[in-house]
């Protein structure tokens, strides 16, 4: 077309007849620019499909008025040599409705782009319940950032953290070159909340980011930042939960309030219970969200709001409160945040939670103030409940110390008032065998010698029961304890009564608890296991590290092994099983060693086992080498 317009002859004047090649270069024109219009308004039509609906519309009406273009040209050539007006008033009906869509589709007002978001909107607030509901920063920007893409047509979406790293990102497209990243710049947009800011780039379909588009992402990062708060909630409370075998009832009361008072407030976030504000200073005029008129009580544009008519509406013990907050943040232009209370309408007393920010001038003065105000009544209700609920949690963790001091002090007593006649026993058993042995018969003797086995066995039965009621309740002192010096120490007392007695200790690492309770602990398993398995017994010991940076200890001898069934029930107290003839225990020795590890914040079990006997407990571990292995073995092995 460039080559024939050079080589056209004179273009015919006003009237003249023109020629065949004139016509045809006429004809070529229009199918030439046709079929440009057709296609550009095809590819528009294509680019807006899958695209959310502001951007989606925008396309289509350029693809519309690129469609309307081309029938405008090709009806004011047909009609050129026509003298009936319908074709020119065809034409200018065309043309006009091709350049209303241009503009509609270059820079859509905020009005039309409210009307497009609608459906956008209707998906945001039934995903909002879904928001709060999430449990982790991730899921909060998987439920989030898709909709924020959705409804201001971005390209990319990013959530930051205070200290700017990615908790989330959400791209439009697949199709890097789809959304905007040609080499071309693109308009990005960060908003700066409590917990982070947004980061939104636009993509080659958004027109750019208005008024109001500003406002709605402002909305949706507060959203964002409770949900946010919520997630960090949730992981407080879990840390919390650690170790704690059963919560205390009113607590218990206060958290079940509390989760409800958030499920309320999460009903209505999701109808849009946060409002915003903006004050232009200068004309002291006050524009609120619809939201905002009605957390004071009120329908939306029912009063005319100015600072002033906002202050009437505060409970008067804290006008003062928030007017020196508000002029401090216009002196120091620093944004502000804080609770106070109003009336609405009806004359209810409401808390709200305000946040709200100043912007200034090129001359630094503050010319506007905007931000948003929670209505937080049921949450701090809620608060007030639990912490009522931790001081009674705390009362009672006071009575239970000074019981348990009272228990101590009764037990030190009732075993000193218990071992003293049996001391005297003992000693009399004693003068009888030293003064009258001789005399005494067969008989008599193995009467004393029950006596004597008796108060033994009571004396024994004293001292566990002594340890046992003083673990956990009488302070010790933690160190990091090597392990291998104190399987040795045990084992060479053990040996003393049994030489046929061996342990094989692998790698054993160090352990943070008290030295004496961790030579209690293991004292109890190894005569333990000679007490069933015998003077030759063989006992190994070995280790791992879990995954919760416990370790995980196994006592595995060759003995004969407890039944499934008995199990958990020689745990108890008083509980033994049936032992070779000649053993002898008062059925404390796994108490005790129970005890010592849940105090530890560990658990101990009996694992499956193809032979002998394997019990498995947890230790908190302490920084250390492994040893090599240590075998102890038989005084007849050499």
């Amino acid at each position: 077309m460039v080559a024939f317009t050079l080589v056209l002859p004179d273009i015919p004047k006003p009237n003249e007849p023109a020629t065949a090649l004139i016509n045809v270069y006429i004809v070529g024109l229009v199918l030439q620019w046709s079929s440009l219009l057709i296609l550009v308004g095809y590819h528009f039509w294509r680019a807006g499909s899958g695209q959310p609906a502001v951007a989606r519309r925008r396309m289509r009406l350029l693809s519309l008025a690129s469609i309307g273009m081309t029938m405008a040209l090709v009806v004011a050539v047909a009609a050129s040599d026509s003298t009936d007006p319908s074709f020119e008033l065809v034409t200018q009906l065309l043309g006009s409705a091709s350049v209303i869509a241009f503009f509609l589709g270059f820079a859509p007002p905020a009005s039309i782009r409210a009307v497009w978001r609608l459906k956008d909107q209707d998906a945001l607030r039934a995903g909002i319940q879904d928001l709060l509901e999430a449990r982790t920063p991730s899921e909060v920007s998987d439920k989030l950032l898709p909709h924020v893409a959705s409804i201001v047509a971005a390209g990319s979406v990013q959530l930051l953290d205070p200290a700017g790293h990615l908790m989330g990102s959400y791209s439009a497209s697949e199709d890097p070159t789809e959304d905007g990243d040609d080499g071309q710049p693109t308009e990005e947009l960060r908003l700066e909340f409590e917990f982070g800011s947004l980061l939104i780039s636009a993509s080659r379909y958004t027109p750019y980011f208005g008024r109001d588009e500003v406002e709605l992402l402002q909305t949706l990062g507060v959203l964002a930042g409770l949900a946010i708060e919520r997630t960090q909630l949730f992981a407080k409370e879990r840390s919390a939960r650690v170790g704690i075998e059963r919560a205390n009832l009113g607590l218990a009361e206060a958290n079940d309030e509390l989760h409800e008072s958030q499920k309320r407030l999460a009903e209505a976030q999701a109808v849009a219970q946060i409002g915003s504000f903006e004050w232009d200073v200068s004309n002291d005029k006050v524009s609120w969200s619809d939201q905002m008129f009605r957390n004071f009580g009120r329908q939306p544009g029912s009063v005319q709001i100015d600072y002033t008519s906002y202050l009437e509406f505060v409970h008067p013990e804290d006008k003062e409160l928030v007017s020196g907050i508000v002029g401090r943040a216009l002196e120091d232009h620093a944004p502000y945040e804080f609770d106070h209370r109003i009336f609405t309408a009806d004359g209810v007393e409401r808390i709200l939670h305000a946040r709200g920010r100043v912007d200034l001038d090129d001359q630094h003065n503050p010319v506007r103030v905007h931000g948003t105000a929670q209505d937080v009544t049921d949450l701090r209700v809620a608060e007030k409940r639990l912490n009522e609920a931790l001081e009674s949690e705390r009362e009672a963790r006071r009575s239970l110390e000074d019981l348990n001091d009272e228990m101590e002090s009764f037990v030190y007593t009732v075993s000193h008032d218990l071992n003293s006649p049996l001391i005297s026993l003992l000693g009399f058993l004693e003068f009888l065998e030293k003064d009258f042995g001789a005399d005494i018969p067969e008989k008599g003797r193995f009467y004393m010698e029950r006596m004597a086995n008796s108060a033994k066995y009571m004396q024994s039965l004293i001292r566990d029961l002594l340890d046992l009621s003083r673990i956990g309740r009488v302070q010790t002192h933690p160190e990091v304890v090597d392990l291998g010096p104190v399987l040795e120490e045990i084992a060479l007392e053990i040996r003393s009564s049994s030489p046929g007695f061996s342990l094989e200790a692998e790698g054993l690492p160090h352990v943070y608890m008290n030295p004496l309770r961790a030579r209690q602990l293991f004292g109890n398993l190894l005569n333990n296991s000679v007490k069933y398995g015998g003077a030759n017994a063989h006992v190994r010991v070995s280790t791992l590290m879990d995954d919760d940076g416990f370790l995980q200890v196994s006592v595995q001898d060759d003995g004969p092994g407890i039944p499934e069934e008995h199990r958990v029930r020689v745990f108890g107290v008083f509980e033994r099983l049936q032992g070779p003839a000649g053993s002898d225990g008062t059925g404390i020795g796994l108490s005790i060693c129970k005890r010592i590890v849940e105090t530890l914040g560990g658990t101990i079990w009996i694992a499956e086992s193809s032979k002998g006997l394997d019990i498995r407990f947890t230790l908190p571990a302490s920084v250390g080498s492994p040893q090599p292995v240590q075998v102890i073995k038989a005084a007849s092995d050499g």
